[in-house]
């Protein structure tokens, strides 16, 4: 008898991103863990809130232009929107 996999989907402003690597870490901690297990299969949608310049002179607002609408955080796929 196999196991079918659940299928998850994580919805958290809190996740680590390419320009905020330790941000919300914790949550992609116990994410793994969770598929170490091999009984998970999970996509991240970790929103971001716009903002309209990289100018370095906006600080840390200028890290949510710079982030990328999607990609791959190791082996975790994550839709940034």
């Amino acid at each position: 008898m196999s196991l079918k996999s659940v299928r998850i989907l994580l919805f958290s402003s809190l996740y680590p991103s390419v320009v905020r690597p330790i941000h919300g870490i914790f949550v992609e901690t116990r994410l793994r863990e969770l598929l170490k297990t091999g009984q998970v299969e999970a996509k991240v949608v970790a929103p971001v809130p716009w903002f309209p310049s990289t100018a370095n002179r906006f600080g840390e607002y200028a890290q949510f232009a710079a982030t990328p609408r999607d990609g791959v955080q190791n082996p975790v796929q994550s839709p940034m929107v």
